[in-house]
């Protein structure tokens, strides 16, 4: 059995080009599992980074529920 490939938090925004705050947003929403350490740390598995690679290129909107109808009421 082989370890698979970890990434810190840095490292994954790094590699997508996000800030923190959108990696923090991605995990509140769900968009990109992790695992987070007992000393709080985030990590991220390859296999997690390839199924939200996966979703971006199936076309998919990866900030899934982040998308918000509003509708503007008539004026009478």
């Amino acid at each position: 059995m082989s370890l698979e490939e970890t990434f810190t938090d840095k490292e994954f925004c790094t590699k997508w080009k996000i800030d923190r705050a959108t990696s923090l947003r991605w995990r509140e929403q769900g968009i990109v599992r992790f695992i987070k350490l007992p000393n709080g740390q985030i990590r991220y598995k390859q296999s997690h980074i390839d199924e939200l690679a996966a979703r971006f290129e199936q076309g998919h909107n990866a900030v899934k529920g982040s998308v918000v109808n509003i509708r503007v009421a008539e004026s009478r």
